[in-house]
């Protein structure tokens, strides 16, 4: 799939993926109060949406909001 192919399809879905720059661990746990150890092991366990590049963690604000409504 060649780039134009991608970034139109993306388009097409309203999904904008640079609209929101992804968050570290340390900036989840700063916002959230938390340790970074306690956010990369709920992150592991898939308790917190996370998305790996490389041996990084990424966070989603949105999904970060979503798993914060989760709670409750």
């Amino acid at each position: 799939m060649t780039s134009t192919a991608r970034s139109t399809k993306v388009a097409a879905q309203g999904v904008d993926p640079l609209a929101e720059r992804y968050l570290t661990v340390t900036e989840v746990a700063e916002r959230l109060n938390m340790s970074e150890w306690y956010v990369g092991d709920r992150a592991r366990r898939g308790e917190i949406p996370s998305i790996k590049f490389g041996r990084r963690r990424m966070y989603a604000p949105a999904a970060i909001r979503t798993y914060l409504a989760r709670l409750g």
